[in-house]
């Protein structure tokens, strides 16, 4: 019984560290907000479900949707300036 215990234990910490580390990964950049909107001068807060990892600095990028995330990715780069400037202003 007692093996049997340690062994759910170990199941349950598995899990709990698992879930853990997918929501620090999905925290993103700018603190949840959507990068694009954020390019446009809005803060728009997000739950990071709609992100982006940008391959060449492994940093997470948040949209409020699908369309915000397809039009930030039309020019990533200049979109990502913007962004950055806008959240600096804070």
């Amino acid at each position: 019984m007692e093996k049997i215990m340690r062994v759910m234990q170990m199941a349950i910490l598995a899990v709990l560290l698992g879930v853990s580390s997918l929501l620090l990964a999905a925290e993103g950049e700018f603190n949840k907000e959507c990068a694009m909107g954020l390019a446009m001068g809005q803060h728009i807060p997000t739950d990071c479900s709609v992100n982006w990892t940008d391959p060449a600095d492994g940093k997470t990028y948040c949209f409020s949707g699908t369309k915000s995330k397809d039009m930030f990715l039309n020019a990533p780069t200049v979109t990502l300036k913007r962004a950055q400037a806008e959240f600096g202003r804070r």
